[in-house]
């Protein structure tokens, strides 16, 4: 059982998960196999955003951030995502200066995990379901916020609390 939480406190966001990784319970017992007490389920996720610059190429730097990353569920799932959209995200480019809101970098989140659990769900149903909540700055609301992502295998559905 994974517990990953963020909180608004003092005007600042805080996050904690506990490191406990463990695989499915073996026929006979209802006790999933602990693998590890170390692992880590709170991430960064870096994004640089770049715009035309001087040169005309998309060279100059608009922003460079990073959001928070918390995950519970099926570790597979969730690292493939989180290891693509890191990816993905530090590669931005936006014409005339535009960024993209944190809804917008939310739903293509989403859309990757979608993938992911159907790609792994065809494998092994049961163990392709991880939620995730997705936190950090706005740069286009210019407030705090974070999303929860619960992906289910059976029914992919989005939620999308504002804290």
């Amino acid at each position: 059982m994974t517990i990953a939480v963020v909180w608004l406190e003092d005007g600042q966001l805080w996050a904690a998960a506990d490191t406990r990784i463990s695989s499915a319970a073996n026929q006979g017992s209802n006790t999933p196999q602990v693998l590890s007490d170390n692992g880590p389920k709170l991430f960064k996720v870096p994004i640089i955003v770049k715009g035309p610059g001087p040169s005309g190429f998309f060279d100059q730097v608009v922003l460079s951030t990073a959001i928070g990353f918390a995950y519970a569920g099926s570790m597979q799932t969730a690292l493939a995502t989180h290891a693509l959209v890191s990816s993905v995200f530090q590669s931005l480019i936006c014409p005339q200066e535009k960024v993209p809101s944190f809804k917008e970098l939310v739903a293509f989140v989403e859309s990757m995990a979608r993938k992911y659990i159907r790609e792994w769900g065809r494998l092994s149903p049961s163990n392709c379901d991880f939620s995730v909540i997705l936190f950090g700055f706005c740069h286009v609301n210019r407030q705090l916020t974070a999303y929860t992502l619960v992906l289910c295998h059976k029914h992919l559905n989005l939620r999308m609390p504002r804290i």
